[in-house]
């Protein structure tokens, strides 16, 4: 039994010899046929990759694009409490789709398949289709991005974070949801989007709002405020890194994620400060001697591991 007969000779010989079993019998011939459609699958999609790699190196040279492959796209049914009744319902669907990633002190600019513009901040990582669905657009972001997305009112997008989706027609928003942070917030520059949470309640926003939800399902209280100036919300876009009276904890996890470090304070007390200060282009030690001068607060920095006391 030849199991290259009929099939190409260059080909063919590349495929039988990575099949790991002996053809000795009709069932090892067709058991050599699935491997061959399994082989060239892989191979087809290791070269679409290697081709988008290229040119988004090209587009998007602070971004790392972090792969490209076969996913199950699934988008839960959102509900409109009042009306009850089905505002959006997304089906399954199998398609390539694209992952980008930032590493630390690293910000970038992706251009989704739609034309809409997202600015990823350090840590980040975003999940699209190759090609929205025509029924809607669909994201998943762990991190912090802000969206600049094409108006269509017949063609919502929704981004999937930690316990939230965010469902928009044509806006402008800073989303910050870490699925590590306690918190999603996001603050609404133009336009309307509607939060919908996990237990399917929605709240609907104004431009120039924030809202805070809070990841742990025993909480259930929402904080609302108003947003005259984004400049401490955005600043992240110009390569700033901005405390405003912003407590200890998440100034630590802002700079891991900036500066590639961590973080041990020796004392919870620690913990109680709070710390303001706007920084560009500035060293990890320079923003540290900063906060010591600012603080009671010293520290040591020993293989990217900042002890705090």
């Amino acid at each position: 039994m030849n199991p290259l007969k009929n099939y190409s000779s260059d080909k063919a010989e590349e495929v039988f010899k990575t099949f790991p079993y002996t053809i000795a019998s009709d069932k090892d011939y067709l058991r050599f046929l699935e491997y061959r459609k399994k082989f060239h699958r892989k191979n087809t999609l290791a070269k679409a990759s290697a081709i988008f790699i290229k040119v988004a190196a090209v587009l998007f040279l602070p971004l790392a694009l972090y792969t490209l492959y076969n996913h199950y796209v699934t988008v839960p049914k959102i509900l409109d409490n009042e009306r009850k009744s089905l505002v959006a319902e997304i089906p399954q669907q199998q398609q390539a789709c694209l992952e980008y990633v930032t590493y630390s002190g690293i910000q970038g600019k992706v251009i989704l398949p739609d034309s809409s513009e997202v600015w990823l901040n350090s840590c980040s990582r975003l999940k699209v289709p190759a090609q929205f669905d025509s029924v809607a657009r669909y994201a998943e972001l762990d991190g912090e991005a802000y969206f600049k997305v094409k108006s269509n009112k017949k063609w919502p997008m929704f981004v999937k974070t930690a316990g939230v989706t965010t469902k928009v027609l044509g806006t402008e928003f800073n989303l910050s949801a870490y699925n590590d942070d306690s918190a999603v917030k996001l603050t609404l520059v133009n336009g309307k989007v509607e939060m919908v949470k996990s237990d399917m309640s929605t709240i609907e926003m104004r431009p120039h709002e924030q809202i805070t939800i809070f990841n742990d399902p025993s909480r259930k209280d929402i904080k609302k405020r108003d947003i005259n100036d984004f400049e401490s919300e955005l600043a992240w876009r110009e390569g700033y890194l901005v405390f405003n009276n912003t407590p200890m904890t998440d100034v630590m996890k802002k700079m891991e994620r900036w500066y590639g470090v961590s973080f041990s304070p020796v004392s919870r007390q620690i913990l109680k400060y709070n710390f303001t200060g706007r920084f560009k282009e500035e060293s990890v030690t320079r923003v540290l001697d900063l906060l010591s001068i600012s603080s009671n607060i010293k520290y040591k920095l020993e293989n990217n591991i900042v002890t705090l006391f």
